[in-house]
């Protein structure tokens, strides 16, 4: 019995010491890898995505259509009972149209709601470029994720900290975890990764699951994307 314990105890010794010796450079490439290759993002110029969002609170569905281009450009586009809410980003600017104001006009939005979207207008993702994108990056070694390991990254940047776990055997991310501005307030959020599936060479989480304080928030189903398509830029411009 002592024995058995004692096997058990030098498996899991072997495998935190593996997890430790592996480099953030080294998951990261072979994470790149295992989605398509750096030659894949590079060509990638724009992309274009439909589907549906579920908000637990407020349990109803919301369709939304997503445009983005290589530059920093992003346009999301959601409908609620018959309103189209608009939010976009042109690179630098990020402005909202919102129904319920009442003025049906274009608004800019605040830094805070800027900064997450210039992430999620980053076409290339969190890894490819990450250095020339100012983050440092931390192997924190290896922990469970939904069942499987993971190792765990923590990328650093002035005063922004976010955690990204990779699938020790699919190289592929399986979590996020950053403070997000969410309804006014800046929450730490958790976004899981699952249903992957090869679009234009590049594999694709087709749903996301964001949750805060363990509880589930958002539900984002992808139903169709399409890569590398005229997109004009005035899509992404605020207008006047």
């Amino acid at each position: 019995m002592k024995i058995r314990v004692f096997l058990a105890a030098m498996l899991l010794s072997t495998m935190a010491f593996t997890a430790q010796a592996i480099t953030p450079d080294e998951i990261i490439t072979k994470s790149i890898d295992a989605q398509g290759g750096l030659a894949k993002f590079k060509a990638l110029t724009s992309y274009s995505a439909t589907g549906t969002m579920a908000m637990a609170q407020m349990q109803m569905d919301m369709s939304f259509a997503l445009k983005v281009k290589r530059g920093g450009k992003m346009r999301f586009e959601n409908e609620v009972q018959g309103m189209k809410f608009v939010t976009a980003i042109d690179g630098s600017t990020g402005w909202m149209i919102n129904p319920m104001t009442g003025t049906g006009k274009a608004e800019k939005l605040p830094d805070e709601n800027v900064k997450d979207m210039k992430d999620m207008a980053d076409i290339d993702g969190d890894l490819v470029g990450y250095k020339e994108d100012g983050w440092t990056v931390e192997n924190l070694g290896s922990v469970d994720v939904e069942g499987s390991t993971a190792y765990k990254l923590k990328f650093t940047k002035e005063k922004d900290t976010k955690f990204v776990y990779i699938d020790a055997v699919s190289f592929l991310e399986l979590k996020q975890e950053k403070k997000s501005s969410m309804m006014g307030q800046e929450m730490d959020v958790e976004t899981i990764y699952s249903d992957y599936q090869n679009v234009g060479g590049i594999m694709r989480p087709f749903q996301m699951e964001l949750r805060t304080q363990g509880t589930t928030i958002q539900t984002i189903t992808l139903k169709k994307i399409e890569t590398n398509i005229e997109i004009a830029d005035s899509v992404f411009t605020m207008p006047k």
